[in-house]
């Protein structure tokens, strides 16, 4: 057994010991579940001393990156930070550890705010999320201290996994949810007298202690308060998925290209039928936009797109050299109307148009290593020419050889 500190490497590492097939049936988007574990679950993903460390990174930090909160309060910037210069030369506001020191020793909260990148550990974490869920996964840590609640009772417009690794924490889910909110003033204007109004009762109150999981639909209405004499320390995966409007932003760069959508309505002068008359033929041409055979491929490519990039840096560069091979010769390319598609063992599959000079290349090639590819496309970001191999090779259209 490895004695170094564990951390996740899968979704399926995360909810341990829930299974990813009981989470996705039973509560995904339904209800929330406190996932209890075990002290050294996460001790490898964050930890007092690991926090430690980055805090003390003093020049990544700004009064954005590193917020602090008491008694339901915001602490102004200028009482913890101080003017300096950030790695670009840019002005910034940088907080000063004597004064964060200071606010802490009186009881606030420590918000440190997109994490996800800044270890190991924590990229892996939020990878597995991204992998799992279709999603774009970012993580705020949340250092607390016993009976100064930080905020308010609330709702989130993404889902939430808070995963506890310090102290313990007691959390009241309510029996409000709001229905599927998103980053727009209709959600995001509530006020804090609104959302006591309409929070409800209790619907579970969860004590986390460190290794627990507690998984959130976005919407639900929550809130904390440590309870542990030393201080607690969660970190909050925020899970924001593909939803309904962005297929109403894929339509609509489908429609510039049709004239119907490029006309002017009506001027007022011709009247309210003819605008009615109008919007008609405007809602008829958006119909037969929607039933187009390759949007779900297009929505499909769109949502294994939907991902932060984090790493793709491995060193030594002499050793990251696979040679790939076509895995049948009988791939190639062909057209659905108008869009270039994919042929693979009988299937067609829309091809997006930022992969299409290098799937010509490979198609091209047959059999190739992954420097050729990266000395035919010098301009190419590497990270996109690695997606792009793995892709491929997930899609079983070329494999090592």
């Amino acid at each position: 057994m490895s004695n170094h500190p564990s951390y996740p490497n899968c979704f399926a590492d995360i909810l341990d010991p829930l299974t990813e097939d009981d989470f996705f049936e039973t509560y995904y988007d339904k209800k929330p579940v406190h996932i209890p574990g075990g002290a050294e679950k996460f001790a490898g993903l964050m930890n007092w001393e690991i926090l430690q460390d980055l805090l003390n990174m003093t020049g990544i930090w700004s009064s954005n990156s590193l917020q602090m909160v008491i008694d339901r309060e915001t602490v102004p910037p200028r009482t913890y930070c101080e003017d300096a210069v950030d790695r670009d030369g840019a002005s910034v506001l940088r907080p000063d550890p004597a004064r964060v020191m200071n606010w802490l020793e009186r009881g606030a909260s420590l918000v440190a705010n997109d994490i996800d990148m800044l270890t190991g550990p924590l990229r892996a974490a939020a990878n597995a999320f991204e992998e799992a869920y279709s999603c774009k996964a970012q993580a705020n840590l949340y250092c607390s201290w016993p009976q100064r609640q930080a905020f308010e009772s609330h709702f989130d417009t993404h889902d939430v996994f808070a995963v506890h690794v310090e102290g313990k924490k007691t959390w009241h889910i309510y029996e409000t949810r709001a229905p599927h909110p998103i980053r727009h003033t209709r959600f995001t204007s509530v006020t804090k007298e609104q959302h006591r109004q309409n929070r409800g009762k209790i619907l579970m109150e969860v004590e986390m202690s460190p290794g627990d999981v507690l998984y959130i639909p976005r919407g639900w209405y929550h809130d904390a308060l440590a309870n542990t004499e030393g201080g607690t320390v969660h970190i909050a995966f925020g899970l924001t998925s593909v939803i309904g409007m962005d297929f109403l932003s894929a339509l609509s760069d489908l429609a510039v290209n049709e004239t119907m959508f490029r006309l002017n309505l009506p001027p007022a002068r011709a009247g309210r039928a003819a605008l009615a008359n109008h919007i008609g033929k405007l809602a008829n041409s958006l119909s037969e936009l929607s039933q187009r055979g390759d949007l779900v491929d297009m929505m499909a490519a769109y949502q294994a797109e939907y991902h932060y990039k984090r790493g793709g840096v491995s060193l030594p560069v002499a050793a990251q050299d696979p040679e790939f091979a076509l895995v049948s010769d009988q791939i190639q390319l062909g057209a659905h109307q108008g869009s270039p598609v994919l042929v693979s063992n009988g299937k067609a599959t829309a091809v997006p148009p930022t992969v299409l000079p290098f799937l010509q290349w490979c198609l091209e090639k047959q059999q190739f290593r992954r420097s050729a590819l990266i000395a035919a496309f010098p301009r190419a970001d590497l990270f996109d020419l690695d997606k792009f191999l793995n892709d491929m090779a997930n899609m079983q259209v070329i494999k090592p050889s």
